[in-house]
């Protein structure tokens, strides 16, 4: 079950998601948006994170996140809490995309950010021909891990570069 999970392909789990234009529609905001839209198309859509749109063309990812490091605990400015998207967004050229043909192993490696495990990739933009088709998110690999009844410990045993890090286990005192 674990091979059968890495080498899910990503569009096998966008395809869960709906048609393709629900998708679209779904994971992508205009540009000339503000963030009090953004906030409003994410809680609508249930999504945490929106790929801003110039046309067709992909020019930034926004998410939760974002807004929270840049918006809401930042001091109170004149603006409120209203700001463009493209104020707080990961520009395109910082953002990693998938195609649908990426396997669920990398997208696992690219949310992991190897080697420096510090990546706060949460949500990845997937584009086929240049248009955006959808957007993968940890929870959908979480839910095809779950589908699958793979437990945690041997997926993560079995990846070659995880077993290189080794983090140090937590020491748990119960009073």
């Amino acid at each position: 079950a674990t091979e059968e999970v890495r080498s899910l392909e990503v569009g096998d789990l966008l395809a869960a998601q709906g048609d393709e234009d629900f998708v679209r529609e779904r994971h992508t905001i205009s540009h000339d948006a503000d963030t009090l839209e953004m906030c409003e198309k994410m809680s609508h859509s249930a999504v945490g994170s929106l790929a801003v749109m110039d046309g067709d063309t992909v020019v930034g990812v926004v998410s939760e996140r974002e807004y929270m490091r840049n918006v809401a605990a930042k001091p109170y400015t004149g603006k409120g809490l209203a700001h463009s998207v493209l104020d707080i967004m990961r520009p395109a050229h910082a953002v990693d995309f998938l195609s649908p043909q990426h396997t669920v192993e990398d997208a696992m490696l690219v949310m992991a950010d190897h080697p420096s495990y510090e990546s706060t990739h949460r949500h990845l933009p997937v584009v086929d021909e240049g248009r955006i088709v959808g957007m993968l998110s940890i929870r959908d690999i979480k839910k095809a891990v779950a589908a699958a009844g793979v437990h945690a410990e041997p997926l993560a045993g079995r990846i070659a570069w995880r077993e290189e890090y080794a983090p140090p286990q937590p020491q748990l005192a119960f009073a």
